[in-house]
């Protein structure tokens, strides 16, 4: 918590709402911190998930066509409304937390 603390006090969007057979997946945004976005995910099954989200990350102040970085360093393109798209693979009862910042390069 201590980590991302600046970001969690700000606004919370949600991406996919829980109804206990699909993952659920939260987004916690403040354009004004330093990791403006953290996406949170959990699969509530006893199966492994596959799931694709379009995340608003217009709401964590980026812009269409900026570059968004994932945690694990991978790019995602935004689109014209400053929207980007996350694939991800879950482990049954996985919770994942995954820091979203803008890329340098812009």
């Amino acid at each position: 918590y201590k980590t991302y603390r600046e970001t969690m006090i700000g606004e919370l969007v949600h991406i996919a709402r829980t109804n206990h057979v699909d993952p659920d997946a939260i987004m916690h945004v403040n354009p004004e911190a330093v990791v403006p976005a953290l996406l949170v995910v959990f699969n509530p099954t006893a199966e492994p998930k596959e799931v694709s989200y379009e995340l608003p990350l217009n709401h964590a102040g980026f812009k269409g066509g900026d570059k968004a970085i994932l945690e694990d360093s991978r790019l995602c393109d935004l689109d014209s409304r400053g929207h980007g798209v996350i694939d991800l693979k879950l482990h049954p009862f996985e919770i994942r937390t995954i820091a979203i910042q803008k890329s340098e390069s812009e």
